[in-house]
């Protein structure tokens, strides 16, 4: 059975959080798990309309991480995606 991502914690978009996100991404069992980076903005509709993007109603509308105010860090199991 396929299962979501289980959600870590997140941390603010900037240059130290971004080079921790990649010391833990280099230091995980890349053969058991996924780090997934999911971008998080207070005004995504906002956002959206002013990049020319469509913005769905009822969806997550995650944003580009280079325009996220905070970034999820999600971990995924790759043996239960099988």
């Amino acid at each position: 059975m396929k299962r979501a991502p289980l959600y870590i914690f997140k941390v603010k978009n900037n240059i130290i959080n971004r080079f921790f996100i990649r010391i833990v991404r280099n230091k995980l069992n890349k053969k058991r798990y996924t780090l997934v980076c999911r971008g998080r903005h207070s005004n995504r509709k906002g956002l959206y309309e002013k990049h020319g993007w469509k913005y769905t109603k009822y969806l997550q509308n995650e944003v580009p991480l280079k325009y996220a105010e905070t970034i999820g860090i999600y971990l995924r199991d790759k043996n239960e995606m099988s």
